[in-house]
This record gives C-alpha cells, structure tokens and sequence, in this order.
C-alpha cells in the first residue's frame, strides 16, 4: 500500500514540501523522507532531527545511516532517525529508531 494512503486511513493528514511528507494530526507533525536514490548529498540534506526515513531497500537504508552519521559528526550535535525499508514499513508500519550522538571535541 502506499504510505500516505496508510497514515491517511489513521486520521493523519498528509502535504509534500522540499522533498518530504509532512504528515500531521491533532496538533502533531511528522517528517517523512523517501530515500529512492543513492544521491548522498540528496539525503544529508535531507537529514534533520527525529525524521522518519522510508529507504527504497536495505542498501539505501545503509546510506542513509552513514549520512546522519556524517551530518551528527559534522555539525557536532546529536541526530536522532526513524529508519526502515519501503518492505519494512509495508510488511510490519514500524521505524527503527538510531541515535547518533557526539562526544568531545
């Protein structure tokens, strides 16, 4: 199914801005991102914290972990992402949480 539909079916609204899902409900948004191709620089920015991640398959999931992984170490502050594959939400509507955090200097 597609994913708007599902959340539309639960009640939440659903808008496109900047390459990203926007869906809200009751007061609440949710950013979604649909990582269908292996554009690093695509996908860093779009990384920002608490973005759920929707990767067309596990080697564009892979990517998208090592560019929040660069963007948390770049910019020097924790990045927090929902990640799963478009199989993965299909199959059980769950995101993987992953915390990026940096210590020191």
């Amino acid at each position: 199914k597609d994913i708007t539909h599902i959340f539309e079916m639960d009640g939440w609204k659903s808008r496109s801005e900047d390459g990203r899902i926007i869906f809200s409900r009751e007061g609440r948004e949710l950013v979604m991102y649909l990582a269908d191709k292996p554009d690093r620089e695509t996908i860093y920015q779009n990384i920002s914290n608490g973005v759920h991640v929707v990767a067309a398959d596990e080697a564009m999931e892979n990517i998208v972990l090592q560019e929040a992984a660069r963007k948390a170490h770049t910019e020097r502050k924790r990045i927090v992402v929902f990640v799963t594959t478009a199989k993965g939400f299909g199959d059980t509507g769950k995101f993987r949480k992953v915390d990026f955090s940096v210590y020191g200097e």
